[in-house]
């Protein structure tokens, strides 16, 4: 009798905190992938122009990247590369976000480098102090939540993981990329996840930003350089356009949403299933059976 009270509490937390405690922001996020800095102070000036709030996971150290940690309407997270790990550096998982943390050492926030995520990967993050994790990758998926994860060195570290639902390289797949209908408007959290070198070339295709690595050697080039590969037509700056223009409410950062999460949750009962916490809002009369 019990086993099917609890199956039912955990069906029941999953309905709940997919209607009414809905989170239904648009929340913009950059993998900056080693941009050269004028590709970067570019798609910051559009942001600040608009006084929109925005997560950046750096790959590296510049003056624009510094830039951005003085920058009061963005929140600065780390973009590590872990195919480095197993290449160069003896360190391993750890040498990789610790030179990151060098950079940005109150860094909360991360997403992983081509999405690259495994148990100790999510571990080795979370024992470094890395609070939210945003490399799982749900195209065009509603309801999106974020939820805890719990890792485990002898210590016990949580780590929240926020999905992301649309990125321009899937877009580019399309047979009709970039069209405004595409732009997700499901309930949920709805994140985004550019990148500066699209959004500066427009990119509708990879060919753009092939051809710039294969003939000017990015991302060690000028502006000069990138100007004949800038397209057009529609593409990834249209369409980042487009969400900037119709993101009307208040803007907010990973860390604020999960924050704003957080609060949400110590108002609700925890079930666990699979070693994931699931909360939900549940009626005095459902917890008095």
């Amino acid at each position: 009798m019990w086993l099917r009270k609890k199956q039912s509490v955990v069906i029941f937390c999953r309905i709940v905190y997919g209607t009414r405690d809905i989170m239904d922001d648009v929340v913009l996020t950059f993998d900056v992938d080693w941009a050269p800095d004028f590709m970067i102070e570019y798609v910051v000036d559009m942001l600040v122009d608009r006084g929109i709030k925005s997560t950046w996971f750096i790959t590296h150290d510049s003056p624009a990247t510094r830039a951005l940690l003085c920058n009061t309407l963005v929140e600065v997270g780390i973009h590590p590369s872990f195919e480095l790990a197993d290449a160069h550096w003896t360190g391993g998982y750890s040498d990789v976000i610790n030179r990151l943390l060098e950079i940005v050492p109150d860094a909360k926030s991360v997403r992983t480098h081509k999405l690259a995520q495994s148990h100790e990967i999510l571990g080795t993050l979370s024992t470094h102090g890395l609070e939210i994790d945003s490399s799982l990758y749900l195209p065009r998926m509603s309801h999106v939540v974020p939820f805890d994860v719990a890792y485990s060195d002898g210590n016990k570290h949580n780590l929240v993981r926020v999905p992301f639902i649309w990125t321009e390289a899937t877009e580019m797949s399309t047979s009709s990329p970039f069209l405004r209908s595409h732009v997700p408007r499901a309930p949920g959290l709805k994140v985004f996840a550019f990148h500066p070198v699209h959004i500066y070339l427009n990119s509708r295709t990879m060919k753009q930003y092939r051809q710039l690595q294969k003939l000017r050697g990015y991302p060690c080039c000028s502006q000069e350089d990138v100007t004949q590969f800038i397209s057009h037509r529609s593409g990834t700056k249209s369409m980042f356009v487009h969400v900037l223009d119709n993101t009307e409410e208040q803007t907010k950062t990973l860390s604020e949403i999960v924050s704003e999460w957080q609060k949400k949750r110590n108002e609700m009962v925890p079930c666990v299933e699979h070693g994931t916490l699931i909360y939900g809002t549940i009626p005095t009369s459902v917890m008095s059976r």
